[in-house]
């Protein structure tokens, strides 16, 4: 009798303690997840093959970049170079068609390439403005256009 009433208590604490009471002062993620902006740049990237003990080994340098964002026009323009650590073999094959961007975007948004455009974090071809289309929580949706140079070492 006395495991019974135990276990009885025991739920009906478990209840009380772990039950949420709160149903004012949320905020509504409408109003606080609605950005479907380009907020920064996280990296550039260049992907190269090279052939270590006989076994093929995926290599990534970091490029030199600077970034615009202009919000009013739903743009970013990116500058990137190689640094002097950049591998020489490589410096003839580095160019605007195969490197790897990264972007942030606002809290909870999504963003969907278009017309073409190279998925973001994969080898693609920036040497033409592509298109993202970036939805916010609440579903508003903006529309970017995204640019890259690629400026010669000197």
């Amino acid at each position: 009798m006395k495991r019974y009433i135990f276990s009885l208590f025991a739920t009906l604490l478990s209840v009380v303690c772990l039950t949420g009471c709160l149903t004012h002062g949320i905020d509504d993620p409408d109003d606080v997840y609605d950005g479907a902006d380009i907020t920064s740049l996280q990296g550039v990237y260049y992907r190269y093959k090279n052939v270590v003990d006989g076994e093929t080994v995926v290599r990534q340098v970091t490029l030199a970049r600077a970034a615009s964002i202009d919000s009013e026009e739903n743009t970013m323009a990116i500058q990137c170079q190689a640094q002097a650590s950049f591998p020489a073999d490589q410096l003839p094959n580095l160019t605007t068609s195969e490197l790897v961007v990264v972007l942030n975007i606002s809290t909870a948004a999504v963003i969907e390439p278009l017309d073409g455009a190279p998925a973001l974090g994969v080898p693609g071809d920036w040497s033409k403005p592509n298109k993202y289309q970036i939805t916010a929580a609440n579903g508003k949706k903006k529309v970017w256009t995204v640019t890259l140079e690629l400026i010669p070492r000197s």
